[in-house]
C-alpha cells in the first residue's frame, strides 16, 4: 500500500486487502467444515451406498448444499467483527490504516460477494468427487449440485437479509451475537407474521368471511398468483428491503460508534 492509497478518504485497495485479510482468517474453518461434509458423505457411501448430500429431499426437491451454504455464510458473518470487541484485539482493529466505512464494505464483499461464490464452487466440487465414487462403487445415484439450480428472488433475499442480519448482530454484541439477535429475529418474525395475517384477513373475501363467522378455516388460501398479488404483498415485499436496509445501516453505524468510542479511550 503506498502513500497515496493510505491518505485517500476512500481506497478500494484497502478495501481489497481488509477482504483478503477476512479470506486468510476464514480459510481454515472453511476447509475443516469441508473435509467435514466429505468425510460424512464418504462414510454413508461405504456404509449405505448414498452420498446424501447429493439426493434431494422428497420435501423440498432440493439437496442439503443450499442450506449449508447459508448456514455457514450466516455463521461467519456472525463473527465477523469479534476481534472489535475482544481487549487487546479491538486496539489491533483501531490500528488498521482504514475507515469504519471500509471495514465495513470489506465484511460485506467477503460474505455477501467472495464467499458464496467460493463455497458454491467448492460444493460443486465436492459434489460430483462423491458422484463420481458414488459411480465408481455402485451406490445409488443422485445429482451433481449446481450452484445456479433453483435461484430464484426469494432465496437470494434471503441469504442478502439474513448475512446482513448476522453482520450487525456482530457488531453490536460481543459474546453470543447470533443468540441474541435470533431472539429478537423471532419476535420481529412474529410480530410481522401477526401484522400480515391481519392484513390478510382484512384484505381477502375468505379472511373477511373468517373474521364474520369468527372461524378460521383450514380451506384459507387467498390467491398469490403472480398476475394478481393483492398490494399487501408489495407492501410486506417492500418492508423486507427496508429491514435489510435498516439492518446494513444500523451494522455499519455501530461499527463507526465502537471504533470512535474505543480511540478516545
Amino acid at each position: 500500500m503506498n502513500n497515496e492509497t493510505v491518505f485517500r478518504p476512500f481506497s478500494f485497495e484497502r478495501v481489497a486487502l481488509l477482504a483478503r485479510n477476512r479470506l486468510l482468517e476464514d480459510v481454515a474453518p472453511f476447509l475443516i467444515a469441508l473435509g467435514t461434509l466429505a468425510a460424512l458423505n464418504l462414510l454413508s457411501l461405504l456404509l449405505g451406498g448414498v452420498a446424501f448430500l447429493n439426493h434431494a429431499s422428497p420435501r423440498s426437491g432440493q439437496t442439503g448444499w443450499p442450506f449449508l451454504i447459508w448456514l455457514g455464510g450466516v455463521l461467519l458473518a456472525g463473527r465477523a467483527f469479534s476481534q472489535m470487541h475482544n481487549g487487546r484485539g479491538g486496539s489491533d482493529w483501531i490500528l488498521l490504516p482504514a475507515t469504519p466505512f471500509e471495514k465495513y464494505a470489506a465484511a460485506f464483499v467477503s460474505y455477501l460477494v467472495v464467499y458464496p461464490l467460493a463455497a458454491g464452487l467448492a460444493a460443486s466440487g465436492l459434489s460430483a468427487v462423491l458422484e463420481g465414487l458414488t459411480s465408481l462403487l455402485g451406490g445409488s445415484p443422485g445429482v451433481i449440485f449446481n450452484p445456479l439450480a433453483g435461484l430464484d428472488e426469494g432465496s437470494l433475499f434471503g441469504y442478502l437479509f439474513f448475512v446482513t442480519a448476522a453482520l450487525a448482530a456482530s457488531a453490536r454484541f460481543g459474546k453470543l451475537s447470533l443468540v441474541k439477535a435470533g431472539a429478537l429475529f423471532a419476535a420481529w418474525a412474529a410480530f410481522l407474521g401477526f401484522l400480515f395475517m391481519l392484513g390478510l384477513l382484512l384484505s381477502t373475501p375468505e379472511g373477511r368471511e373468517a373474521l364474520g363467522d369468527r372461524h378460521f378455516s383450514y380451506r384459507f388460501r387467498p390467491d398469490f398468483h403472480p398476475a394478481s398479488e393483492p398490494a399487501l404483498i408489495w407492501l410486506f415485499r417492500a418492508w423486507g428491503w427496508l429491514s435489510w436496509a435498516a439492518a446494513a445501516v444500523y451494522g455499519y453505524f455501530r461499527v463507526a460508534e465502537k471504533e470512535a468510542v474505543d480511540e478516545v479511550q
